[in-house]
């Protein structure tokens, strides 16, 4: 975990905040995690991506924000509370949106580690489609990437973010047809 200066250690020497990151990041990577983790992790993030298309179809936006505080910290439940607030705004707006998975996703454990886990997101494709009386759009969107989880102090594992391949990138499609203003 301490690798010194070359072929010289300076046990003496004060540690900068670099070596200092360096060295808690190789501790926390040298933790094994459990086979019961494996389990808990895989289940976290199935139950957040399943249950927020769920709810947001249903349009339950209590339910979904007690979703996001059950299974994500940090910023990502900063981003997911955010993305809330949009659907209110997309409602202002005298529009409707739905989402539908296309496909079925799978689910792979890259890493796993005492109290910090990654998991692979494959295939995970949505339909969203916005409809209101001046415009309407449909986006094929592909949402796969890796979660990045942390194990909180209660024991329970996280979501923190989630990186998604590419954004914005050539999974997204987009047909748009506006509806002519007659007033």
């Amino acid at each position: 975990m301490v690798q010194g200066y070359g072929d010289t250690f300076k046990p003496h020497n004060y540690a900068t905040r670099g070596q200092a990151i360096a060295i808690i990041d190789r501790a926390l990577h040298q933790e094994i995690g459990m086979a019961e983790d494996m389990a808990a992790v895989r289940e976290v993030v199935d139950r957040n991506i399943q249950e927020e298309l769920q709810l947001t179809e249903e349009k339950n936006m209590q339910a979904l924000e007690a979703l996001y505080r059950e299974t994500t910290t940090g910023y990502h439940l900063s981003y997911s509370l955010e993305s809330i607030a949009l659907v209110d705004d997309v409602e202002e707006l005298d529009g409707t949106i739905s989402m539908e998975q296309t496909g079925v996703h799978s689910l792979d454990i890259v890493t796993i580690r005492k109290r910090l886990a990654e998991v692979r997101v494959d295939s995970l494709k949505y339909k969203v489609s916005f409809t209101s009386p001046d415009m309407s759009f449909t986006m094929n969107i592909n949402a796969s990437g890796t979660a990045y989880l942390k194990k909180d102090t209660d024991g329970k594992w996280k979501i923190y973010n989630i990186v998604v391949d590419e954004e914005f990138g050539e999974d997204w499609q987009t047909e748009v047809s506006a509806a002519a203003n007659e007033s």
